[in-house]
């Protein structure tokens, strides 16, 4: 899948200033922030003087991201029946269960694909590029009219108990959860080729964790309506 993403540019709402004590409230509290500092463009502008790590209101956004998917699956997760779980609805396609398998595969190697990244030189022209917003990520991403094809390392190739598959996401997430938190990397000036019609900064592929999250998601809910 490729689409073109390009348009006239718009610059990024200022970042408004957010209390580090934020970092430990609930994901309502989150998301509340989050309403208060998300860009209504498709594409985010740099401010010249920024840091290159993420800044406090990229890590609200991405966890905001991160924990609305993942209360998604949890509860999709566990209200599927044991049919569901297991059950392909046809031969080429996935399970509930391979669903969560595949998530966790994909997520640990965007994970690992972020900090191997940020292990590279930074880009000195980071502060002029165009980017798409975590919005207009989301957007494509979860799009299920737009078909993709998962790289293989990331198919499900193993059964996986509900119990395991969920242990195993819950850790995966803590994991990527971590790293928004803590990370000083310069994630902001390290860019990667996508299949989204444009260059991705590191700080951009771990929305498309949670992007990614929310389109199988999707998966999960027709999965189960076709029951």
């Amino acid at each position: 899948m490729r689409l073109d993403l390009r348009i006239s540019p718009r610059p990024r709402v200022t970042p408004r200033r957010v209390p580090h004590l934020l970092w430990a409230v609930s994901t309502t509290l989150l998301s509340a922030a989050l309403c208060l500092s998300l860009s209504t463009g498709v594409w985010a502008a740099k401010d010249p003087a920024a840091s290159a790590a993420p800044t406090l209101d990229d890590r609200v956004e991405l966890l905001s991201l991160l924990d609305r998917a993942q209360a998604e699956t949890v509860k999709l997760a566990m209200a599927a029946s044991a049919e569901n779980w297991n059950r392909k609805p046809a031969a080429d396609r996935w399970s509930v269960g391979d669903v969560v398998q595949h998530l966790v595969l994909a997520e640990r190697g965007l994970l690992a694909k972020v900090q191997k990244m940020a292990a590279e030189p930074e880009r000195p022209d980071w502060q002029s590029l165009e980017i798409p917003t975590v919005d207009a990520l989301v957007a494509l991403i979860s799009d299920r009219s737009q078909k993709a094809t998962a790289p293989e390392v990331f198919h499900p190739k193993e059964t996986w108990t509900r119990q395991q598959a969920i242990q195993a996401f819950l850790e995966t997430r803590h994991s990527t959860r971590s790293y928004v938190l803590a990370t000083q990397d310069a994630l902001e000036a390290v860019t990667a080729p996508s299949p989204f019609g444009s260059d991705l900064t590191a700080t951009r592929y771990l929305a498309v964790i949670g992007a990614h999250n929310l389109r199988h998601n999707g998966q999960i809910r027709e999965i189960v309506a076709a029951d």
